[in-house]
């Protein structure tokens, strides 16, 4: 009788966790899509128009021609990497000899098509002074997709989990419009962006390089969900776990016939 209710016990959980696993492979095909092809020479394209934090209209290309532009393609209201990443350009930034507003400009460009001046201004009172001529943007998904394919910004959103997942990281833009140098991770290396910056300022284009990609797309504080990393390592434990169950409930159930035919 222990072993029949082991048994459905047993058989009773495999929905449960194929449930799981079908939620999980969800989450891991959103989570892949979020990567960086990087497009190194690529031009920026024309036309592209998004709007200021008081609302005013502001071309894009009028960020571009005379000064190299650090991109940052970002969600206003994203609660995890992205304010890391800007808040560690801004640290980076302090720490070279140029100065945003002066020899180079920056740019953070919203991703999601439903922020507007207001998630603009809010990301800014949250920015430090480093930031004052930082020029956070906000647009439709006309241009948010144009510039995001002319970069190679790879990025998903989820409805389900309402959140965007998306890679961290900068790209340097050089004063011709041509994508000059990617820098990955949440606080680039201050000799590195300055090294960019100079190469940008000079025309060259820098190479395709290794990219360790941090995506956005983790815990979610508000419904205290796990991030993918861990519900993959929850996912390899449990279903260890209903295999060695498994195998114990048909060790017992042998055990138990060899008994009835010995008995």
């Amino acid at each position: 009788m222990m072993v029949r209710r082991c048994l459905l016990t047993a058989l009773m959980a495999w929905p449960a966790m194929l449930l799981a696993h079908g939620d999980v492979a969800h989450q891991d095909a959103t989570l892949d899509s979020a990567r960086y092809e990087q497009r190194i020479g690529h031009r920026i394209p024309s036309g592209l128009v998004f709007a200021d934090e008081s609302g005013q209209p502001l071309p894009l290309e009028s960020l571009i021609g005379d000064q190299p532009l650090v991109l940052v393609m970002s969600w206003f209201d994203c609660p995890n990497l992205c304010p890391m990443v800007l808040d560690g350009l801004a640290r980076s930034a302090a720490r070279v000899d140029f100065m945003p507003g002066r020899d180079y400009r920056v740019a953070a460009v919203s991703i999601a098509p439903d922020e507007g001046p207001a998630q603009a201004r809010a990301l800014r009172a949250g920015l430090g002074d480093g930031a004052g001529s930082w020029a956070l943007l906000t647009g439709s998904s006309g241009p948010i997709d144009r510039l995001a394919e002319a970069v190679g910004f790879r990025y998903a959103y989820d409805a389900e989990a309402d959140r965007y997942a998306h890679p961290a990281g900068l790209v340097v833009i050089a004063p011709d419009g041509r994508v000059s140098r990617y820098l990955f991770g949440l606080s680039p290396d201050p000799n590195d962006l300055e090294r960019a910056l100079i190469d940008a300022s000079q025309g060259q284009l820098g190479s395709v390089v290794q990219q360790i990609v941090l995506r956005c797309f983790r815990y979610n504080a508000e419904s205290g969900s796990y991030s993918l990393a861990i519900w993959s390592g929850l996912r390899i434990a449990a279903v260890l776990t209903l295999g060695l169950l498994a195998m114990l409930v048909w060790w017992l159930h042998r055990r138990a016939q060899r008994s009835v035919v010995h008995g």
